[in-house]
């Protein structure tokens, strides 16, 4: 229930931004798709969360996210992230995680506050570095912090997260970002990079008459398993590597329709992505 919470928190946090029309959506292709939570400017909004990732910062530490806006002009996007507690610090007690941070956007302006998390926009060409710290005086749930940070002590937890833009193509051009945590101690530097979502295989098919059959030849980018299936007609007719090239043999007179899927990692199939219809005389 806490986790769906603070999930639900993150969520919430994507509202800084005021709100637009409610229930409208786009194609977001491999990202989530979101009612229009804030103004864009260019209609609804596609977004991403990392997983949840173990984090350490105050005492001892410096941490540091990062994110970059690389697009040159016209698109706007918003980040944000939130913490939260690991399940042996639930049972013991500690029902959040709270930071001092510090913000400073690419006008030199800085900002700063204790929060469970939050969002920035990051208008194009922007890189935003958030430093964080441990907040001072925190309750035993996490909670009740004030606006200050604590240079005594170390925190850790986790975070998770989250990436919104006006559509898929925006999201894919950008940067993914990082979260770097440097032990002042051992001068360790640990440095984690967000993975985006892998865009969807595009794919093409080409089915060529041949002597007694159809030579059948296909790629796939991205396939995300590394395998793809060929059908005939609408049924299954192979398993096959992304790019290839086979024969069907003995393919009877008529029209045929060959289409190329790729196997997603819990082996279940896309829709086609790409058909190639030939009739055999």
């Amino acid at each position: 229930m806490r986790q769906l919470k603070f999930l639900v928190i993150l969520v919430l946090l994507a509202l800084l931004g005021g709100w637009t029309a409610i229930g409208q959506t786009v194609d977001c292709a491999e990202f989530k798709s979101f009612p229009a939570f804030f103004t864009t400017g260019e209609g609804n909004i596609c977004g991403w969360f990392s997983i949840f990732t173990p984090i350490q910062f105050g005492k001892g530490w410096i941490t540091t996210f990062s994110a970059e806006n690389s697009w040159a002009s016209a698109h706007r996007v918003q980040a944000g992230f939130v913490f939260n507690a690991t399940p042996s610090q639930r049972e013991a007690g500690i029902w959040d995680i709270a930071t001092y941070y510090t913000y400073s956007d690419k006008w030199g302006n800085v900002s700063s506050g204790s929060a469970m998390g939050m969002t920035v926009w990051l208008d194009p060409g922007q890189v935003s570095t958030i430093l964080l710290q441990a907040a001072k005086g925190c309750d035993i749930h996490g909670q009740n912090c004030e606006k200050a940070p604590d240079p005594e002590i170390t925190v850790s937890g986790l975070v998770l997260f989250g990436f919104y833009a006006a559509s898929p193509e925006v999201l894919r051009a950008l940067k993914s970002p990082s979260l770097q945590m440097e032990n002042l101690e051992t001068g360790v530097i640990l440095t984690i990079t967000f993975q985006k979502p892998k865009p969807p295989a595009l794919a093409t098919i080409v089915a060529t008459a041949t002597t007694g059959g159809v030579q059948v030849s296909w790629t796939a980018v991205n396939a995300p398993n590394g395998v793809v299936s060929i059908y005939l007609n609408g049924k299954p007719l192979w398993n096959q590597l992304p790019k290839g090239t086979e024969t069907d043999w003995g393919v009877p007179l008529g029209t045929h329709r060959y289409c190329i899927r790729a196997v997603n990692p819990d082996w279940t199939e896309t829709d086609d992505l790409a058909c190639s219809q030939i009739v055999v005389q």
